[in-house]
């Protein structure tokens, strides 16, 4: 039979300990390097600048159609807007598909209506740029948002209600 002694005992429980120490390192460790690389990101995106703002602006002041053609008939200045707001909201979609980034925190930050806005105002030109040049994942991250967001807020109203007279 073995004898389990004090000191062998103790030499167990040093060596659990020191290996709980080791994992809980690695695990807190691993944890802040992601929420690094999340908060980075994140800035890096920007998408709550003035730049965003009047972009966005520009862009749902206006009809789009539905097809490449209508798209071009817009100013340059419009088209422009158009691809840097939908590239914004790409960026944020293929974050929070990565799970880059927490969707409580972006649906606090950035409310779930103007994202379901600017897609629902695009996604047939979107849908025709696909067909037309081939790329059928053209946008799917800002695709994966809207429909994230549209699970997460079904009821949201993305256009106003017409007013009683």
């Amino acid at each position: 039979m073995v004898e389990i002694t004090l000191p062998i005992v103790l030499q167990i429980i040093q060596t659990v300990s020191i290996s709980v120490g080791i994992f809980y390192y690695l695990f807190i460790m691993r944890n802040v390097q992601k929420s690094r690389q999340r908060e980075n990101l994140f800035l890096r995106i920007q998408i709550f600048n003035k730049e965003y703002s009047m972009a966005a602006r520009d862009i749902l002041a206006q009809e789009w159609g539905s097809t490449m053609e209508d798209f071009r008939s817009h100013s340059l200045e419009s088209q422009v807007n158009f691809e840097f707001v939908q590239h914004k909201y790409n960026t944020v979609g293929l974050l929070l598909k990565e799970k880059m980034i927490d969707p409580n925190v972006l649906y606090q930050i950035k409310g779930p209506r103007r994202i379901m806005m600017v897609w629902e105002m695009i996604e047939q030109i979107i849908q025709d740029y696909r067909e037309l040049y081939n790329e059928p994942r053209f946008l799917e991250p800002f695709e994966y948002l809207y429909n994230e967001t549209k699970k997460r807020f079904p009821d949201t109203i993305t256009r106003p209600r017409a007013h009683a007279k």
